[in-house]
């Protein structure tokens, strides 16, 4: 059976979400709201590859989706590619075509490629492959505040996932109990004055200029922007046809971001940080802070979690962490993260010899 191998650029995505083929497609490899984000990414190349398909008799049966980048190193800026959703229909798998399809990458992005938020399948495909090697890492934790085994515990078995619903009720009936006992707490954090900024200004960008000298990549307010007003994920109450078309994630039932500012007296900010808020779970994807203000931060951010009824939140900041040791009396349980990045051996050589400074929301995680 013949297989066609297609490269969709960046300059071409919106006629091609437009068109029958996808309209019509069994599988899409991407999501209309990710399309658009593409084609406003401040770093990509109109003339860039997003998509590789790989198709059999018109159908689409395989894809990898690439997100371009930039990595500043000694002042030279080198683009490259995150590996960003890879899928290989089922009647196709264990035919090689992951590997192919891998192969074909490398030589399209002459072997500039990144990869961070994988899962364990894709990850065993890049190992024996022997092309990326770990460039950095960040540890983290995950504190949990309320149950929320309804969400959790369908992703581990699927014996679960049957029983949902019984879980959502264990959830609602603990967590009320829970919220009784936290809304006691809450008052204890009223008092410390912060700001939340709809408009990123001048202002901002000279603060997280000044205070993104160690971060490889060097996201500024333009990208800021871009992700906010163009995340991969929407807020959507009811499940959408798509997603039983596209097998990555494009929808919750509550998504959005939230600027943090703290000033001293002087009224100079001392701390900036963007908050995510994703269904139940909260995430830090980027904060710049004056190493005075990172109680009080900490504090803000916990206030969040009591007043949006947050189930657990993930940190990779050491600071907030160390921080947060202060407020077990208000978690239930925490464990620990890793979060590794990879490169290709080829963009690794030039990078290697680097320190960095990562954020969570490096890669694109900040997108989901």
């Amino acid at each position: 059976m013949e297989k066609l191998l297609t490269i969709i650029k960046n300059n071409q995505l919106i006629q091609f979400i437009n068109s029958d083929e996808y309209k019509n497609s069994e599988n899409i490899p991407i999501s209309p709201q990710r399309a658009v984000s593409y084609v406003n990414n401040k770093r990509s190349n109109p003339n860039s590859p997003a998509i590789i398909l790989l198709k059999s008799d018109e159908k689409i049966i395989a894809y990898r989706c690439l997100f371009e980048d930039t990595i500043f190193i000694e002042n030279r800026a080198i683009n490259f590619f995150w590996i960003s959703g890879s899928w290989v229909h089922p009647d196709f798998r264990r035919q090689g075509i992951s590997t192919y399809l891998l192969d074909k990458t490398m030589e399209i992005t002459d072997k500039k490629l990144m990869f961070s938020n994988y899962a364990p399948e894709s990850k065993a495909l890049y190992d024996k492959s022997e092309y990326f090697t770990r460039f950095a890492k960040i540890k983290g934790k995950r504190y949990y505040f309320r149950f929320a085994l309804a969400k959790l515990l369908p992703t581990k078995r699927v014996v679960f996932r049957k029983t949902q619903f019984i879980l959502e009720i264990a959830d609602l009936l603990i967590n009320i109990f829970i919220d009784l006992r936290l809304t006691f707490l809450k008052k204890n954090f009223s008092h410390i004055k912060y700001e939340e900024p709809e408009y990123f200004t001048d202002e901002i960008r000279n603060f997280v200029e000044k205070h993104n000298s160690q971060n490889p990549f060097k996201r500024n307010i333009d990208e800021f922007i871009n992700f906010i007003k163009f995340p991969w994920v929407l807020q959507i109450k009811k499940k959408q046809h798509d997603a039983f078309r596209y097998y990555f994630s494009f929808q919750a039932k509550h998504f959005f971001y939230k600027q943090i500012i703290l000033r001293n007296e002087n009224n100079e900010i001392q701390c900036f940080a963007i908050v995510k808020i994703r269904d139940n779970h909260l995430t830090l994807p980027y904060i710049y802070c004056e190493k005075n203000y990172f109680q009080k931060i900490s504090k803000i951010i916990l206030s969040l979690i009591l007043k949006y009824k947050i189930s657990y939140f993930s940190i990779f900041d050491k600071n907030i962490i160390k921080e947060f040791k202060n407020f077990n009396k208000f978690t239930l349980h925490k464990k620990k993260l890793l979060r590794d990045f990879f490169a290709s051996k080829e963009l690794n050589n030039i990078i290697k010899n680097n320190k960095f400074e990562l954020f969570d929301g490096d890669g694109d995680n900040v997108y989901t």
